[in-house]
Parts: structure tokens; C-alpha cells; sequence
């Protein structure tokens, strides 16, 4: 059973290395000055179902969120942690009225999938 959860565990931390240096080797070749994080404290507390708890307990988006902030500062890329809720408002604002060019970006795209580990 240690040996599952150490595996577990260094899965997790690779994965959140490799996902955060991706987020940051993106922003620089894109010159990014900032990067938003939204994130809510504790949104993991929520009961919806079984299935959805089950997945999202299980990925540490605290240690995602902390590791690209420390790579960031070591860029000196500046980042902001804001309210997530406030961040899908936007979203869904934006969404809804393109027009809305105060928002930010009036392009959206299907975000590009990456597969940290191989199939």
C-alpha cells in the first residue's frame, strides 16, 4: 500500500512540475507579463456527487497554483490569485456579449490538450 501511494504521489508531483513549466515556457514565448490564477478556498468542501468529489479531491490544485507562482517569480512574470467565481462570471459575460470589449479578448479558442503522461 506505500509503495501505491508513494508511486501516487510522485505521479502528482510530476505532473504538477511539468504542467506549471508548461504554463510558464508558454507565457514567455507569448510575452506575458501576468498570469490570473483563480482559485477559491476551500471549493473542494463542496458535496455534489460521488464522481465529482472522487476527481476533484483527488487533483492538488493548491501545489499546482503555489508551484506556478514560485516558477513565475523566478521569471519575474507577475501573478494575481483572484476569486474564481469571479473569473467564470467573466467568462460567462464575455461569452455572451462579444461586444463587450472591455472584458478582455474577443477570440476564444478549444484549449490545446497536452497528455503529461503517455498513453
Amino acid at each position: 500500500m506505500i509503495c501505491l501511494i508513494e508511486k501516487r504521489n510522485n505521479q502528482m508531483t510530476y505532473a504538477i512540475n511539468k504542467a506549471a513549466k508548461l504554463i510558464i515556457e508558454h507565457a514567455i514565448k507569448s510575452d506575458v507579463g501576468k498570469i490570473i490564477i483563480g482559485y477559491n478556498e476551500g471549493f473542494k468542501d463542496i458535496l455534489l456527487n460521488d464522481q465529482y468529489n472522487q476527481w476533484s479531491k483527488s487533483i492538488p490544485i493548491a501545489r499546482l497554483r503555489d508551484r506556478i507562482i514560485s516558477l513565475a517569480a523566478y521569471e519575474e512574470i507577475e501573478t494575481v490569485v483572484i476569486n474564481a467565481d469571479l473569473n467564470a462570471a467573466l467568462n460567462i459575460l464575455r461569452k455572451g456579449k462579444p461586444e463587450a470589449g472591455w472584458i478582455g479578448s474577443r477570440g476564444w479558442n478549444t484549449p490545446k490538450r497536452t497528455y503529461l503522461f503517455s498513453k
